[in-house]
């Protein structure tokens, strides 16, 4: 795994991109994004919303369920892009004896091929609804 900053910020969205730097043995193979969406708490459903730009291109316009293994370019295309993700994500009680919301688990995963270039993750309080934001700039090395 590469040690890149964690770009994902709840409940902020970032004005400064954050670099993600590929290594240079990705250069030519294709990038992979997946979004992957977790309650922490039981008796609680939830319904995520998500957003995927690339220079402003919509990569994924179904926003809903996350992305999984969502196609961006190859290492050496992504070099020097922009990249936007936006998930909204709002829980539901179903069971819990607890009225607070259930915390989520909210990860960005980033692959090259079948080996795993980076992932980032972060837990959000139990504001409810949650927005996971990232703004990132590719760094081809």
């Amino acid at each position: 795994m590469n040690e890149n900053e964690n770009p994902i910020k709840v409940d902020v969205t970032p004005t400064t991109a954050t670099t993600f730097n590929i290594p240079e043995k990705f250069r030519t193979v294709m990038v992979f994004l997946t979004v992957k969406i977790k309650l922490l708490d039981e008796g609680w459903l939830f319904a995520a919303s998500n957003s995927v730009l690339l220079e402003l291109n919509q990569l994924y316009p179904e926003r809903a369920p996350e992305p999984v293994d969502l196609k961006l370019e190859r290492g050496t295309s992504l070099h020097g892009k922009r990249l936007f993700v936006h998930s909204h994500v709002s829980r539901f009680r179903n069971g819990s004896e607890t009225p607070d919301p259930s915390r989520v688990e909210y990860k960005l995963i980033f692959e090259g091929g079948d080996d795993l270039i980076d992932e980032f993750t972060v837990v959000s309080d139990r504001k409810n609804p949650s927005d996971f934001n990232s703004f990132i700039q590719f760094n081809q090395l």
